[in-house]
């Protein structure tokens, strides 16, 4: 059975990753939400500890999204199953790729098949770049810094290190001498990147060319509960027209009339949120003309968040952003391309290119709402160098928060300021460092947000190269499994002629044998042990292999094991013993529980357990040396004699 410890990591991970998903308040969470989890992964069996793993993930993601996804059950618990697959795959990498690395190497897989899922999810699924562990640092403006240069792939790609690496100590039992050049060489990095993007923030240019924006929200009870969106899906009766005419009327009013007193009160733009003003279709040209002759009496900007509706329709919603300028002249009209799960049935989609045009405060540019999600979407408006990014958003009250988040990431992303006005959420201006200039929460009864954004765009390696860190990551993952494979397919070549020794029990092919294998592995040497603790993994691997050479070169030429029965096993018997072993090709999995070490001898305390052919746990004592090449092998081993053993349930003494 696994240890309650291991148990005990799990729950720990769990509850960090539910409390990361949930708010960006406490940023270590995700931290010790990936450290945690992962030490459940690598002291429980492969199988079914990723099962384990797997359920805990599930639960914590189910109740941790509750209210995010915005689709009911059981449509709802089938796209957590499909993130729970996600997030579980990284830790199956690490459990099955980085015990076949050495060294620093290994702590690798798990950050860049964490980076590797996440894109993929932000590229293949629905859902977009939602739950990427990056947005969990929101609010550290340093650590943000480092998205103008990776995207969110980096820091999410440095939280999964950290893990990797605390996991890799935690194998090293914490030994300063044996971690010190990993450990350090990490913090180092973690240092440069949070001074770096310190200096980018004191660096930053503070006397760009404001200009006073407002967003005017969407008015509260003017509509009943409900009867907005049987507008918006084209569900309106002729008998229930001359009502609804009136009431858009008066919409209409209430917008026209406060965009005209925040424009007398000194606005040069006026922004509405996602879907503000509903207009049937029919009436879209009069509205337009009407808001175009607005814009130029008051010598304004102004970006209407639109849901022009066609009744009758099979898609009667047409989800746009126009944007008028100060002459009364439309310089932009934007469809959304991306719409969210309630939109996707009835929406009429958009081409996907996201306007940035030249006006006489500079680039302005759009996308809306959902869109905002999509990092490779938005990288048009940094490559288009956008002096201010106009992102009108309709959400609801469990995202607030981590929505408006979420899009301060990509202004971060393209040096671009940003103004979000919204509905049912909170509107918000940043600059391109992040820094948020002003914000209002819908539900707290605020329906207007004053704010000076400094225009101007910032140039941002990312902007330019895109995604490429993430791919780096994909190649990475790939070419690791490419390199696992080719590794255990040489490994069974050269145990061919260790196993024929093991079946044949004949001493002259024994020697014949034995003298071809060794003169392979000169050609091919087997990983070495740089440490203790690597002797446990490649004892592992070698064993599920049936390489009996390689499990020898594990052992000290002076080695001694003690059999079951007592006996001291070394040499040639040694060569045997573990070749009757192997050659079922057992599945082991261990937990160290302690190594002490004095110079070049450690004396270890190892839990193993056999989980084929046949169920099995040991506790062992092992003391290994230190050979001359600074490499480690065993020098003695006792799996039977100390503690108790249990096989197919029965404990034996």
């Amino acid at each position: 059975m696994p240890r309650p410890t291991s148990f005990m990591w799990l729950a720990a991970g769990t509850l960090f990753f539910g409390v990361s998903i949930r708010t960006s308040v406490i940023p270590v969470a995700a931290w010790l939400a990936l450290a945690f989890t992962l030490r459940a992964v690598r002291v429980l069996p492969a199988f079914p500890g990723l099962a384990y793993v797997g359920l805990a993930l599930y639960i914590a993601l189910a109740v941790a999204n509750h209210g995010y996804i915005p689709i009911g059950s059981p449509a709802y618990f089938f796209a957590i199953a499909g993130i729970t697959v996600t997030m579980i795959a990284p830790f199956a990498a690490d459990r099955f790729l980085a015990s076949r690395m050495t060294g620093w190497i290994s702590t690798l897989i798990l950050p860049m098949a964490w980076v590797g899922c996440e894109f993929a999810r932000a590229r293949l699924t629905p859902g977009a770049s939602w739950g990427s562990i990056a947005y969990t640092q929101y609010g550290n403006l340093p650590l943000m810094q480092l998205v103008a240069f990776t995207g969110i792939w980096g820091i999410s790609f440095l939280i999964a290190w950290f893990a990797s690496i605390m996991n890799w100590a935690w194998e090293q039992s914490f030994v300063w001498s044996r971690i010190r050049p990993v450990t350090l060489g990490y913090a180092i990095l973690v240092c440069v990147l949070l001074g770096g993007g310190g200096l980018r923030l004191a660096l930053a240019k503070t006397n760009g060319r404001p200009i006073r924006a407002a967003v005017v929200s969407f008015p509260k009870d003017m509509f009943v509960p409900g009867e907005v969106t049987r507008i918006v899906e084209g569900r309106v009766d002729e008998d229930q027209r001359p009502s609804m005419d009136g009431k858009i009327a008066h919409l209409h009013d209430w917008f026209f009339e406060n965009t005209i007193r925040e424009a007398r009160s000194g606005a040069r733009l006026v922004a509405w949120p996602e879907q503000s003003l509903l207009v049937f279709k029919e009436d879209e040209p009069a509205f337009l003309e009407r808001a175009q002759r607005l814009a130029a009496d008051e010598r304004i900007y102004l970006a209407m968040g639109i849901a022009a509706i066609r009744v009758g329709a099979t898609r009667p919603l047409e989800n746009k952003v126009v944007l008028v300028d100060p002459a009364g002249k439309i310089a932009y009209s934007y469809l959304k391309s991306r719409p969210a799960a309630p939109e996707a049935a009835i929406m009429v989609r958009g081409d996907s290119h996201l306007p940035v045009v030249a006006t006489e405060q500079g680039r302005m540019a759009s996308a809306i709402c959902f869109e905002a999600d999509f990092p490779e979407l938005v990288r048009q408006i940094g490559r288009g160098h956008a002096d201010l990014w106009i992102v009108p958003a309709n959400d609801w009250e469990a995202i607030k928060r981590i929505h408006f988040e979420m899009a301060v990431f990509r202004a971060v992303e393209n040096g671009t300021p940003m103004l979000r006005p919204t509905s049912s959420g909170f509107s918000g201006a940043s600059d391109p460092w992040g820094r948020v200039l002003g914000v209002t929460d819908h539900f707290s009864g605020a329906r207007t947000l004053i704010s000076q954004v400094p225009l101007g765009s910032v140039r941002t390696v990312y902007s330019y190269i895109g995604d490429l860190f993430a791919w780096l990551c994909v190649v990475g993952v790939v070419a690791s499994v490419v390199a696992a494979i080719r590794i255990r397919v040489g490994d069974k070549n050269r145990s061919i002629g260790g196993l024929h020794e093991a079946r044949s029990g004949a001493s002259e092919d024994l020697q014949t044998v034995g003298s071809e294998a060794h003169q392979f592995r000169e050609e091919t040497p087997p990983m070495q042990a740089k440490s203790p603790e690597e002797i446990c993994r490649l004892f592992q691997r070698y064993m599920a292999e049936g390489d009996v050479e390689s499990l020898l070169s594990i052992y000290d030429s002076e080695a001694v094991v003690l059999t079951q029965s007592g006996e001291a096993k070394k040499g040639q018997g040694l060569r045997e013993q573990l070749a009757s072993v192997a050659a079922a090709k057992p599945q082991f999995d261990f937990n160290i529980r302690q190594v002490i070490q004095s110079g070049d001898i450690a004396l270890m305390h190892t839990d193993w357990k056999v989980s084929s052919p046949r169920q099995m746990f040991e506790y062992a004592i092992e003391v290994a040396r230190r050979q001359p090449d600074g490499t480690w092998r065993w020098l003695i081993g006792d799996p039977f004699t100390v503690g108790k053993r249990t096989a197919m349930g029965t404990k034996i003494a």
